[in-house]
């Protein structure tokens, strides 16, 4: 695509950036004098207003986020323009992040129209879904507009040759290794405790707050608890890939859908970083680097990776069973 896959980004986000930045200062003058010098900008649980910033501060607390959006959007842009998924990629972030910003916009300005007093404000329960809902349908529609033309995939490279292993006749055999991230439990227990500090310090916790921090802790606890480690299974139905201790199904490959298996060393930041990712060219869940299996199958253009100890030994089992399938 030559000097084009740099210059639409730029263009695109550009332009982008101007239409959301002239959206989020014209949003204000839609109430005219309505609004008071001091503006709610943050509502707790209860819906009380408990933080405000200066009327004049208010176009620049909602740009200044936009802007780094499209920063962001613009990288993704000028690394994978040629590259259908990552075009759309850029444009849920910029149709996201427009729905998001102009929608809190609009509630915090709405809220706090007619006003005498910050504190007086409360934000209705159906603003929340306003946001909620601006920033799926932004990003839908900008991951659908972005998508849309070619998509300039290179040529897939072969797999490197691997052994295989002898197998007797009738002989069944399995394979099972493992893979653990030494850093993710550290990080959730660290997150925890601290996300326990506002049921402690509050100094009149209501039941909906109390609730919230409950359920969180709950969530991300079993989020942290399945990112710890990962167990990958090869027999003769295929590649089964399980996820921490609650033992999540992540993957399943049926021996049918192999088409070659190898094992291959990769660091996170070549694959998109640490946890579940979807590439253009892989699924992969990445716990650490450092050895991983690769398995490519039939109906998808992406390979699988998956961060496992003694991959070589699972990719060579994985050929072997598909070149010669129990009977």
């Amino acid at each position: 695509m030559g000097r084009g896959r740099y210059v639409w980004p730029v263009l695109v986000v550009g332009a982008a950036a101007g239409a959301g930045t002239a959206l989020l200062w014209t949003l204000p003058d839609m109430f005219g004098d309505a609004l008071p010098d001091r503006i709610a900008v943050h509502w707790g649980p209860n819906g009380k207003a408990d933080r405000w910033v200066p009327s004049s501060d208010l176009r620049g607390s909602g740009t200044v986020p936009w802007l780094v959006t499209c920063a962001i959007a613009l990288g993704i842009g000028l690394y994978g323009w040629p590259r259908r998924m990552l075009r759309g990629s850029m444009g849920a972030v910029l149709g996201g992040g427009l729905g998001f910003f102009g929608a809190i916009q609009y509630s915090t300005v709405a809220v706090n129209a007619g006003a005498t007093d910050w504190r007086e404000t409360s934000i209705p329960w159906w603003h929340v879904v306003l946001v909620l809902t601006a920033l799926l349908l932004g990003g839908a529609l900008g991951y659908w507009t972005g998508s849309r033309g070619p998509d300039h995939r290179p040529e897939r490279s072969e797999p490197p040759k691997t052994s295989r292993i002898p197998l007797h006749k009738g002989e069944r055999t399995v394979w099972i290794g493992y893979c653990h991230n030494r850093w993710i439990p550290w990080v959730g227990g660290i997150l925890t405790l601290s996300s326990m500090g506002p049921l402690v310090t509050a100094e009149d916790p209501d039941l909906s707050f109390v609730l919230m921090i409950t359920f969180s802790l709950l969530f991300t606890a079993l989020v942290l608890s399945a990112l710890t480690s990962v167990r990958v299974l090869v027999n003769e139905r295929g590649l089964h890939v399980r996820l921490g201790l609650p033992g999540l199904t992540a993957k399943r490959i049926p021996l049918d859908r192999v088409v070659s298996a190898y094992g291959a060393e990769f660091r996170p930041t070549q694959l998109g970083g640490w946890g579940y990712r979807i590439t253009p060219d892989h699924t992969v869940l990445m716990l650490r680097g450092g050895p991983c299996l690769v398995v490519r199958q039939t109906g998808t253009e992406r390979d699988f990776v998956v961060s496992v100890d003694d991959a070589d030994r699972a990719a060579a089992l994985l050929n072997t069973l598909r070149e010669h399938p129990p009977r």
